[in-house]
């Protein structure tokens, strides 16, 4: 009940790695948050070094961590994986803030700039998604056989799907936003960096998914089809 939950609160926080890294989260983000209202420009970088420690916290959190129960290449793959997401989603919102309200050759000189930081964090993410997905995964009969391997499947797509709108705002739109259609173009930067930032929400509530499911790597392919098609038939 909610009494023994609440009880058991402070033996959590204080006496498992679950709670010392959930811990340490908070009191970094609590740490952005006072830097960010009080000093916005003087701590600009230890904010973003601390807001960045714990995103990559939540990697404790993962089946990563939980397989080996320490440090290991999977683990710090999956660090990885969401610093470099987190850098590049997390940017996405202020950036179509500053498309709207900044004059067409700042925004396209920033996007440039962006598209740059972008540019290593995709390489990042794919390389690290790959690795975990492979080993996570349980290879090609774990991807088309589990359910861990379907969601895995749709993460990927949503993935692509967003490399796709990115390459549009960096070779397209961009360079438009410099010539005399600046103002379609910067219309045209809105709507596509809108539909990043809603293909990202999407891409991180399918990694919500996949935090719940049984890695396909644990999972027996060949028995999950094989209820499936009973259930279907039943």
């Amino acid at each position: 009940n909610a009494t023994d939950a609440l009880a058991a609160i402070p033996a959590v926080l204080l006496e498992t790695s679950f709670g010392h890294d959930l811990t340490a989260q908070a009191l970094s983000m609590f740490a952005v948050l006072v830097l960010v209202a009080a000093w916005p420009q003087r701590w600009r970088f230890a904010s973003v070094g601390l807001a960045g420690l714990a995103l990559t916290l939540q990697a404790s959190h993962s089946h990563a961590f939980a397989m080996e129960h320490g440090p290991s290449l999977l683990l710090y793959a999956e660090g990885l994986h969401l610093l470099a997401g987190g850098a590049w989603l997390g940017g996405l919102l202020p950036l179509l803030i500053l498309v709207r309200d900044a004059p067409p050759r700042p925004a396209a000189e920033t996007l440039k700039r962006f598209s740059k930081l972008a540019t290593l964090c995709v390489i990042a993410i794919a390389g690290t998604a790959c690795f975990q997905g492979w080993v996570l995964g349980g290879g090609w009969a774990g991807l088309f056989g589990t359910a861990y391997g379907s969601v895995l499947l749709l993460k990927a797509a949503l993935f692509a799907a967003l490399l796709g709108l990115a390459a549009i705002n960096r070779f397209r739109l961009t360079p438009a936003l410099e010539r005399q259609d600046a103002q379609a173009a910067r219309w045209a930067l809105l709507r596509t960096i809108a539909g990043e930032t809603a293909l990202g929400l999407m891409v991180v509530l399918a990694a919500g998914v996949l935090s719940g499911l049984e890695p396909g790597m644990h999972a027996h392919p060949a028995a999950t089809v094989e209820r499936s098609v009973n259930h279907a038939l039943t």
